[in-house]
């Protein structure tokens, strides 16, 4: 049996390299991290729901996605293009409408969600007022107490 001239292949040892290399970029930030997402800043006294409420708007306009669409090919020979776009619709449609039909179920969810969070926002927005309110006036009578 003739004898192998192959290396024996530490498997560990590059792991541990490997994972070495991916802390060092990770310290030094070289590898994109959803921390690197910039992030908007805001007065956090004033907090405006406009942009959420704006996207609420569409994203409740247009959570379903269409299982079929029209199909067309502008192509020189786009019939036969068509004829086949069509027999691999047809023959995929039974993976593809579940699919479609829980994403839309998913995407309906989010919305509701979404709508759910913002008016309990509103709500605590316009609680959080009343207590401001309220902690004024009993700081004036606190102040008022001390005084007299």
């Amino acid at each position: 049996m003739p004898k192998s001239t192959a290396k024996k292949v530490n498997v560990e040892k590059i792991v541990a390299e490997i994972r070495r290399d991916i802390g060092k970029k990770v310290q030094k930030n070289e590898i994109g991290l959803y921390l690197d997402v910039p992030q908007r800043v805001r007065d956090e006294d004033a907090p405006d729901f406009g942009k959420l409420e704006e996207n609420l708007d569409l994203l409740c306009r247009g959570y379903e996605v269409a299982t079929w669409r029209p199909l067309r090919s502008e192509r020189k020979l786009g019939r036969i293009v068509l004829f086949f776009k069509k027999i691999i619709r047809a023959c995929i449609s039974f993976f593809v409408a579940p699919i479609v039909t829980d994403q839309n179920e998913n995407n309906r969810l989010i919305a509701a969600c979404i709508e759910d969070v913002l008016l309990g926002m509103d709500k605590m927005s316009e609680r959080i007022k009343a207590l401001e309110t309220e902690n004024a006036k009993l700081k004036k009578l606190l102040d008022k107490r001390k005084d007299g």
